[in-house]
């Protein structure tokens, strides 16, 4: 439960924070444009990764 809960609601929070962040940093013209271009790949890809790691997580 916990691994689907921190998926649905943590991680798309977390995705579009950290390219926020970076388009900041990097002094992107339009950080929203940064943010929608990036942050659909990078949820995709960590559907398929954090699901695991959370699971192992939570059990230790």
């Amino acid at each position: 439960m916990k691994t689907a809960v921190a998926q649905v609601v943590v991680f798309p929070v977390y995705v579009v924070a950290l390219f926020a962040y970076l388009g900041f940093l990097d002094g992107a013209p339009s950080i929203t444009d940064n943010i929608a271009h990036k942050a659909p790949q990078a949820f995709v890809a960590g559907c398929g990764f954090w699901p695991v790691a959370n699971m192992f997580g939570f059990k230790l």
